[in-house]
């Protein structure tokens, strides 16, 4: 039965995720294949294996045993690192007339559950190896030994060595994130109140101010200064007063130092013209963005630049309040207004911080089309690093989108998601150095790489991977029940009937028992049939913005979900044991009714929760069980105390406790110790006890 468990697993596994070095089918028919297994990884032979090696986690199994004493500790670490080399780790031992028989049973069974851990480790990238310690000649001695799985990896941090010819990525920039904290905030605020464009006067204001009163000040004296002044025209403009922009420009080109990739490249392309230069106005961008207007400046006569639009991902929106194509924060102007665009610059660093890391690139550019009709093409100034939140949008551009990258390196290579942007829209790669036009890849209809033969330049592997179930590669979704009449059902994997105006589910679709994605969002359904429980390799569900107001008990049966969605029904409780999802990534609840989630008994894996918009009072004490959490949202419910259950949730980045009754949250919440961003809008806080927390949260972004 448990061998039966497994495979069903690691086929669903293996559907989804080309690249595997280890057939899952093989692997459960070890007496068969046990010799083709072992003969993929290579053999070192040491006495005995320490444990004392930076930059590795050594996986315990006992003696003899495949199960991990430790999986946590890998659970914690697996989205902060990148892997390049696996040892399974065990003893030779026992040798019968000197000569070694391997275990193939025992290999596969370990290989069996680390996969089960962490499907993503099965892969080609990796490099693998067997290590036999030798230092033992009988039961007791081999049991002092250690075994299990040495994972070798390298951290995401910022750096531009390459170490071992693999490249080093920092992890925020590796995600896409651009958090902002106090630190950067209060810089932010200094260098604008201090530049040239703020009076003495507008200065005094800020003076034993809050730094959200500062913040305040200064956002609406900027918006003010938007609203009122003229437009320009760099022709009528003295070459005195060009130089007098230029000026304030490298202030702040000073502040946020950046290579010259886009001024390069812009001098290499004065043909460029009626073109909308969208620009990711984010921290580690800001002396990018601004290459692009003192390029126009300076060469305004052949300038073909119409307008500059700028994205910050969301004007401080948290995480999961971001929608795709409409997570905002998304400013435009004029190109020859440019005491506007610097006005705009300072404005939009005031709001940006978007929290997540995932970045809303089509959106940005979408609105720059839809602001005016003379543009024929975008310029995209780009950061290599974050994935692109929206990109199922692309397809909807229709004129070139030029993208010039920032922090290309050659070893890394161009992120997927700015190639497959680049493809369908006809439009080009432009690094410091090169031209990439026409890439050479093969894209399904949702952006996820299928194939490449692209000998200029490196296509990176995708570094978020919390879509990765929606483009599953090659895989296209069926638009209909009827669609799937005559196929076989074990090859339908992907059904969306979403917006379809559904006020029941037709039978067939509980027989399609392959299915491993499905969307049934914005419809009318208003129950759901027990029999969904069948479809049990289902990965991703979506029943969002329906009018469920209860849920089948055999939801319990989808033990393999990943994400779940089911926000903006009428859901009042939860089936008992609903949320033992051991698989689960990301689910949301919000916008029902719900006053009680009942036991949260296993989601060790569930790293972005949504409970916003329901009435929630409290969160069960077993919620602390789900301790690699990321992302909370329990927004508009409640809550007048902070929720004992999250005070240890050490691996929490953010938290949007906003539009609640909270008049003060516990004086030590030091387990929290990986918070970047809290939000607490719309609560009750006395002014004295908003001073104790930002004292009490230091450098993390708190909102009132």
């Amino acid at each position: 039965m448990l061998i039966r468990f497994v495979f069903l697993f690691f086929l669903f596994s293996h559907q989804l995720f080309a690249q595997q070095q280890f057939s899952p089918e093989q692997l459960n028919q070890p007496k068969k294949y046990g010799p083709q297994i072992s003969a993929l990884l290579s053999t070192q032979e040491i006495a005995a294996f320490k444990d004392t090696i930076s930059n590795t986690l050594l996986l315990r199994n006992g003696f003899r045993s495949s199960d991990f004493v430790n999986e946590e500790d890998w659970l914690a670490i697996q989205d902060s690192v990148d892997v390049y080399r696996i040892d399974v780790v065990y003893s030779k031992y026992p040798l019968r007339k000197g000569v070694y028989s391997e275990i193939y049973p025992l290999l596969c069974s370990r290989l069996v559950h680390l996969f089960e851990l962490d499907e993503e480790l099965n892969s080609t990238d990796i490099s693998w190896n067997k290590v036999l310690q030798t230092a033992c000649h009988n039961d007791q001695e081999a049991d002092q030994l250690p075994h299990g799985i040495v994972i070798w990896y390298h951290p995401r941090v910022e750096t531009e060595e390459i170490v071992e010819t693999e490249l080093v990525i920092d992890e925020e920039r590796t995600a896409g994130a651009t958090q902002t904290t106090l630190a950067e905030l209060s810089a932010t605020i200094d260098y604008i109140a201090g530049s040239s464009f703020f009076s003495d006067s507008l200065k005094a204001q800020l003076t034993g101010k809050t730094i959200d009163e500062q913040r305040k000040i200064i956002q609406t004296t900027l918006e003010k200064e938007l609203a009122t002044k003229p437009d320009q025209d760099l022709s009528k403009i003295d070459k005195i007063q060009r130089q007098l922009y230029l000026n304030e420009l490298n202030e702040v080109v000073n502040l946020y130092r950046s290579d010259s990739t886009v001024y390069k490249i812009l001098s290499r392309h004065p043909e460029w013209q009626d073109v909308a230069v969208v620009n990711d106005w984010t921290g580690s961008m800001y002396g990018y963005g601004t290459q692009v207007v003192e390029w126009h400046i300076k060469n305004w006569e052949i300038s073909g630049i119409k307008e500059v639009t700028l994205f910050n991902d969301g004007d401080m929106k948290s995480t999961f309040n971001k929608k795709i194509g409409e997570t905002g924060g998304i400013y435009t102007e004029k190109a020859d207004n440019v005491e506007k665009l610097i006005a705009l610059f300072q404005l939009v660093m005031m709001k940006g911080g978007g929290g997540d890391g995932p970045e809303n690139d089509i959106e940005g550019i979408l609105a720059a089309i839809e602001e005016r009709d003379d543009i024929k093409e975008v310029i995209l100034i780009a950061d290599n690093y974050p994935c692109v939140r929206d990109i199922s949008l692309a397809n909807r551009i229709g004129i070139p989108v030029r993208v010039i990258v920032c922090g290309y390196n050659k070893e890394y290579g161009v992120n997927s998601d700015l190639v497959y942007l680049a493809k369908i829209t006809n439009g080009g790669i432009y690094t410091i150095e090169d031209d990439l036009e026409n890439p050479n890849a093969t894209f399904n209809e949702e952006g996820g790489l299928i194939s490449q033969d692209e000998h200029r330049f490196k296509i990176a592997k995708k570094t978020c991977g919390s879509d990765k179930l929606a483009k599953a590669a090659g895989k296209k979704a069926f638009k209909s029940i009827k669609d799937t009449r005559f196929k076989l059902k074990k090859k339908i994997t992907r059904l969306d009937l979403s917006e379809t105006e559904l006020t029941e589910l037709p039978n067939r679709l509980y027989k399609l028992t392959a299915l491993e994605y499905l969307n049934l969002s914005t419809n009318k359904l208003a129950h759901v049939a027990p029999e969904l429980g069948q479809l049990t390799r289902l990965s991703y569900l979506d029943l969002s913005h329906n009018q469920l107001s209860q849920l089948p008990t055999t939801f319990k049966q989808l033990k393999y979900l990943q994400e779940l969605y089911l926000g903006d029904n009428q859901l009042t409780a939860l089936p008992k044991n609903f949320l033992n999802l051991p698989f689960l990534v990301k689910l949301d609840l919000s916008h029902n009714s719900l006053t009680d989630l009942g036991k949260t008994s296993n989601l060790r894996r569930l790293k972005e929760c949504d409970l916003s918009g329901n009435q929630l009072m409290t969160l069960p004490r077993s919620f602390q069980s789900v301790k690699y959490l990321r992302v909370l949202n329990i927004s508009s419910n409640q809550f007048s105390e902070f929720p004992v259950a999250l005070t240890n949730l050490r691996f929490l980045e953010e938290i949007d406790l906003s539009n609640n009754q909270l008049t003060k949250l516990p004086v030590t919440l030091s387990g929290m110790k990986a918070l970047k961003i809290v939000h607490l809008e719309g609560n009750n806080f006395p002014v004295e006890e908003q001073e104790r927390i930002r004292k009490q949260f230091g450098e993390v972004m708190v909102y009132f």
